[in-house]
């Protein structure tokens, strides 16, 4: 194959590989699955880190009243 072939063969339609392109979308969809999933629990996970951060906080202030 000379220079001139390779540069051709650049520029041609590759055939779709119709595995690929199924896997691909399968992907693309587990991926806006796990994104909605993430989005609706992350109200969830604030609160629940803020109840921490409260618990956390009056612990601390019972510990320190009692010395």
């Amino acid at each position: 194959m000379n220079f001139f072939d390779s540069f051709k063969n650049l520029f041609k339609d590759t055939e779709v590989n119709p595995v690929a392109l199924a896997a691909l979308d399968a992907f693309d969809a587990a991926g806006n699955y796990f994104s909605s999933a993430n989005d609706a629990i992350q109200s969830y996970t604030a609160r629940a880190n803020h109840r921490v951060a409260i618990l956390i906080a009056a612990n601390a202030l019972k510990d320190s009243d009692s010395c």
